[in-house]
């Protein structure tokens, strides 16, 4: 069941990201199309610094048990 739990988590950090930054520029490009670049480098810092916590945090929790 772990193995099961721990695979789930992998694929979510690996795909969850990439999807946030797609929807949010699609966002970008239909309700502030002047903006959209800024915005959308800005999410994907955003996205990145969050998903890099995250990562953190699971492995840390992993050593831990």
């Amino acid at each position: 069941m772990k193995f099961i739990i721990k695979f789930i988590l992998n694929i979510a950090i690996d795909y969850i990201p990439v999807l946030l930054v797609i929807v949010a520029g699609t966002f970008y490009v239909v309700f502030f199309p002047e903006y959209w670049g800024r915005l959308l480098l800005i999410t994907i810092a955003v996205v990145f610094v969050l998903s890099v916590k995250v990562f953190n945090k699971i492995q840390f929790k992993s050593k831990i048990k």
